[in-house]
């Protein structure tokens, strides 16, 4: 997993998910960019770790305030080799 991937890619679908909902939020753009990365990229092992995020404080679906905690999950996550 590369965190710095998944922040450009999340930024590129924020980008386009606004055009037609200006309700979408920077931290769901994240979320999903980052699960619809694991779950079609990621190990199972990956899959069960990013799960463990969900609910976590650093779970930035519901709270853009998260989404530097987020990162640095991620970047946890990427370090750990989970792929």
């Amino acid at each position: 997993m590369n965190a710095d991937y998944i922040f450009e890619k999340a930024n590129e679908d924020f980008v386009k998910e606004r055009q037609n909902n200006p309700f979408y939020r920077w931290g769901q753009a994240c979320w999903n960019t980052a699960e619809d990365f694991v779950k079609t990229k990621g190990s199972q092992k990956l899959k069960n770790a990013f799960e463990g995020l969900r609910g976590s404080d650093a779970d930035c679906f519901y709270n853009d305030d998260a989404t530097q905690r987020f990162y640095e999950a991620l970047k946890i996550l990427e370090g750990e080799k989970n792929e």
